[in-house]
């Protein structure tokens, strides 16, 4: 008997509802900021210390990607974890520029205890979608379920892509 394997494609249609993309942006502790200064273009951060996630599927580059009136610019992180509650303590503790989810920094840079660095040039983003099997009937919970996450993260900026 073979095992299905998670990577193998399924036969079961699915419909996928793309919500907007998970942006990625760059911030520091005012402290931080006040000892080093701003960067004011991604080549400055080489002399900034800068914190980065490093995702356990791949080898650790440590790259981060800024984009500007369509010219790209990378740096390596110096100091990498796989955990976003690490590098947001560590970038509240002033240890450096960190990139993270949007999302994850919100209240820090509401409160004042993050500055954002580099507004004028878009960090990385990811695609974010809800997968769900098509079936004849969407039962009330799977409806709960996309409009909660349709409501925290927002419609994506392209068409629907219901297919």
């Amino acid at each position: 008997m073979r095992r299905p394997s998670a990577s193998a494609p399924s036969s079961t249609p699915v419909w996928r509802r793309a919500l907007a993309a998970y942006r990625l942006i760059a911030c520091a502790a005012p402290s931080y900021l006040q000892r080093h200064g701003a960067p004011n273009v991604p080549e400055d951060l080489a002399a900034h210390e800068y914190l980065g996630y490093v995702y356990w599927s791949r080898p650790a580059d440590g790259e981060w990607t800024f984009t500007r009136c369509g010219e790209t610019h990378r740096v390596r992180s110096r100091l990498q974890a796989n955990d976003s509650f690490a590098l947001l303590a560590a970038a509240l503790d002033g240890y450096g520029v960190a990139l993270g989810g949007e999302d994850l920094f919100r209240e820090s840079l509401a409160a004042g205890r993050l500055a954002r660095v580099l507004p004028a040039f878009e960090g990385p983003s990811r695609p974010l979608r809800l997968l769900f099997a098509r079936d004849r009937r969407q039962t009330p919970i799977l409806k709960a379920i996309i409009e909660a996450a349709t409501k925290a993260f927002g419609e994506a900026a392209e068409p629907r892509a219901d297919s």
